[in-house]
């Protein structure tokens, strides 16, 4: 039996094994598509208790994603202004999702930062050189079609067939494989269409696909100036009305007329004006949940938030200083004001 095993590894002795690593997966496999997304937060973010890390979170729920922080902007600790905004992110998102989706979760910061969402050109990507290509190591087939013929040769030692032409082993393309830069995305083809401006807001989308109006965007200072010089005009035509009066014309149908047709415009353009800077007060109640599942959080109490009246319009200038009292009050009310769940469960209570 020993004879017997010594030759049969005589017999494989000729024969050349050499251990190639093999990938099981697709190398024709489509990289996923995502986006490209840029994301600078303002000063006023921060102010009105918005949290980058809570929006990254949130856009995190949509597929996974590699984030990178540019801290050039950022001072020395002397210099360093505790309410500034000096980071900026950069966020490769893999997810088959719509830009309305994306800025959906920066929707109510819009306002506040700067952002810039662009597709990501998955064609400008080249496929990864295998790894056997990379170790200059023949194919799959190749390495098949040499173990069938060193087969044949052991079976028919008597008639030997001749040796097989070696097969030439293609070498790999020196194709660099590109990569997103940390802070800019890669420059798109001309291809796809140019990413929407940073200014353009969901609504302004979306009425413009429709065809339906256009918003733009008018400096405060001039809307404060209609305001006054619409408030000079209704002072004035009250003073004209109170001269007619006096002058004893307004017993002329034709003068009473036209001053009621221009007392009547002037207040229309005043309830135009004044729209011009009202605005829901929806945008402030939608922060707050998210404020009370983080409250709620902390505190391990089960909290509820009701809202009404989201439909009222309030001047723009109430809207921003509302913010923080209303922050506030929500945190001393759940921190404060609610019992824990164990003490409201005691005391015959729902637990919510």
């Amino acid at each position: 039996e020993g004879d017997a095993g010594e030759a049969e590894d005589d017999d494989f002795a000729d024969i050349a094994f050499a251990a190639v690593p093999v990938t099981l997966e697709s190398e024709d496999a489509p990289p996923p598509p995502g986006w490209v997304i840029r994301f600078k937060p303002l000063a006023d973010l921060y102010a009105k208790a918005n949290e980058a890390g809570l929006l990254l979170r949130e856009l995190g729920r949509l597929g996974p994603m590699r984030v990178t922080v540019d801290a050039e902007t950022l001072p020395d600790l002397a210099a360093l202004d505790p309410e500034g905004a000096y980071l900026t992110w950069t966020i490769v998102l893999a997810a088959d999702c719509t830009e309305d989706t994306i800025r959906a979760v920066f929707e109510f910061v819009e306002d506040d930062c700067e952002i810039q969402i662009e597709r990501d050109q998955p064609e400008a990507r080249e496929p990864a050189p295998s790894a056997a290509a990379e170790s200059g190591q023949p194919s799959d087939d190749e390495i098949l079609a040499l173990l069938r013929n060193a087969a044949a040769s052991v079976e028919a030692p008597a008639a030997p067939e001749p040796e097989p032409e070696p097969v030439p082993v293609p070498e790999p393309e020196s194709r660099p494989q590109p990569e997103i830069a940390a802070v800019a995305p890669p420059a798109p083809p001309a291809e796809p269409e140019p990413a929407s401006p940073v200014t353009e807001t969901p609504a302004a989308r979306n009425d413009a696909a429709q065809g339906v109006g256009a918003t733009i965007r008018v400096d405060l200072d001039r809307v404060d100036r209609l305001i006054d010089l619409v408030g000079e005009l209704v002072i004035n035509e009250a003073m004209l009305s109170q001269r007619v009066f006096e002058a004893g014309l307004a017993r002329a149908s034709a003068v009473m007329t036209a001053l009621d047709e221009l007392e009547q415009l002037t207040r229309e353009i005043q309830d135009s004006v004044m729209a011009i800077r009202a605005q829901p007060v929806r945008s402030v109640f939608q922060r707050m949940p998210r404020l009370v599942r983080e409250v709620a959080t902390m505190t391990g109490k089960q909290v509820r938030l009701l809202t009404d009246g989201e439909t009222t319009e309030v001047d723009k200038t109430v809207i921003e200083r509302i913010v923080d009292p209303l922050t506030h009050m929500i945190r001393n009310a759940i921190d404060h004001g609610l019992e824990s769940t164990e003490a409201r469960l005691a005391a015959g209570k729902p637990a919510e």
